[in-house]
């Protein structure tokens, strides 16, 4: 007599759906946080290690669509194949064009002002208001003469 117990199949968890990410944008202040937090994730050692990665991602998908190979194994790619790896190529490429697009996109909304980064900055009271580079760089400009 065989004795084997019964294997329950594990249901597999439902896909969550995506949130829409909102960009209503109410106040100019709120613009400015999120410049700040995308250019402070720009210049973080974990977004140069991802830029480097698609990087090289881009550099091998690009290999093989002008072989028109695998990488991996030598063998000939078919033209839908291409496409799925151009597909691949063009989302890496809008993944690290990101940070840049919603910096642009926010920097109008927040009425052209963004915070200083100058730690070496000499009025420390247009820095704390937030007046951009160029408006202090103006003015600065004529008391260096």
């Amino acid at each position: 007599m065989s004795t084997s117990k019964k294997v329950k199949a594990k249901k597999e968890a439902p896909h969550k759906r995506s949130k829409v990410f909102n960009l209503n944008i109410k106040t100019p202040e709120q613009a400015v946080v999120l410049v700040a937090e995308l250019t402070s994730l720009k210049f973080s050692g974990g977004w140069k290690l991802l830029t480097q990665i698609l990087e090289g991602n881009m550099a091998q998908l690009e290999r093989s669509i002008i072989t028109k190979l695998d990488a991996w194994n030598g063998t000939k790619l078919s033209e839908v194949h291409l496409d799925e790896l151009r597909a691949k190529h063009a989302v890496f490429a809008e993944l690290l064009a990101k940070p840049d697009d919603l910096i642009e996109l926010f920097q109008k909304k927040s009425g052209g002002f963004v915070p200083i980064y100058d730690p070496y900055h000499s009025d420390i009271n247009k820095m704390l208001r937030g007046e951009t580079r160029e408006e202090v760089a103006e003015t600065s400009a004529g008391t260096l003469t």
